[in-house]
């Protein structure tokens, strides 16, 4: 469509800047995706491996939370850093951390339909 003119806009920004074509990871499941991209590892090491974690029979099974993250996410260097840090409705941030960022609304936990937030100081 581009090529056919029927995409003006679209052609003026590729032509004044840069793009390509998208991989992504596997697997290919939101909560996986995004955590990967918050924390910079994949999920052998963020620990986070699908939407529902699996059940070893001792246990319900629940959705993975951000308490399964084993690896720090952009916004705690961040804050760490001294930056001011709000992160609001990222995949898998529930429950909201009571430390840091500055403001978090974590995504809501879609099994018991509850969400949680953590007020600017």
């Amino acid at each position: 469509m581009v090529r056919d003119g029927e995409l003006p806009h679209l052609r003026s920004l590729m032509e004044r800047g840069v793009y390509g074509k998208l991989e992504t990871l596997e697997p290919t499941v939101s909560p996986v995706i995004w955590t990967t991209i918050a924390t910079g590892k994949r999920h052998e090491q963020h620990g986070i491996h699908d939407f529902v974690r699996p059940s070893d029979g001792t246990e319900a099974q629940r959705l993975y939370s951000r308490l399964d993250r084993r690896v720090g996410a952009f916004w705690n260097f961040l804050s760490d850093a001294g930056q001011r840090v709000h992160v609001v409705g990222w995949f898998v941030t529930y429950p909201a951390a009571l430390d840091k960022p500055d403001l978090e609304l974590s995504e809501f936990d879609t099994v018991v339909r509850s969400f949680s937030a953590r007020p600017v100081r």
